[in-house]
């Protein structure tokens, strides 16, 4: 929940407001996304239980889009009552390989960890570019 309530003070500073018209996404355009999200968003707390790896930026995004928190967090202990199962039965099918299981968990956490780097570099890089051509 706590990336989910920085999500939440993100959208309350106005910051999220700054950040669209930089992108040069219109008032409008971000309206419509934002019922759309709304509308159909409330399931996102369920579903963030599913991603592998980007469960934080999942939970910031939905806070940060105005998804209630009781709907958020119902869904997210409805999510765990199904990947919990799951996640202790691999535990089990990998307990007499325990190298194996952490090697494979030190692949994911790896990648996962480089890539939002990766991103914020390009995007920098990006920006940067755009700018200087643009002058």
């Amino acid at each position: 929940m706590i990336p989910f309530y920085l999500g939440m003070l993100f959208r309350q500073t106005g910051a999220s407001d700054d950040v669209c018209s930089k992108l040069g996404i219109g008032e409008e355009k971000v309206s419509q996304i934002r019922r759309a999200v709304q509308k159909y968003g409330n399931l996102i707390g369920f579903i963030e239980r599913f991603s592998l790896g980007v469960r934080n930026p999942t939970a910031f995004l939905a806070g940060s889009l105005g998804i209630s928190p009781e709907f958020f967090f119902a869904g997210v202990c409805c999510g765990g009552l199904v990947t919990l199962p799951i996640q202790l039965g691999i535990g089990f099918l990998m307990r007499k390989r325990p190298v194996f299981a952490l090697a494979t968990v030190a692949t994911v956490v790896g990648a996962w960890t480089v890539f939002p780097y990766v991103m914020a570099a390009s995007t920098a890089l990006l920006l940067y570019l755009r700018r200087h051509f643009s002058t």
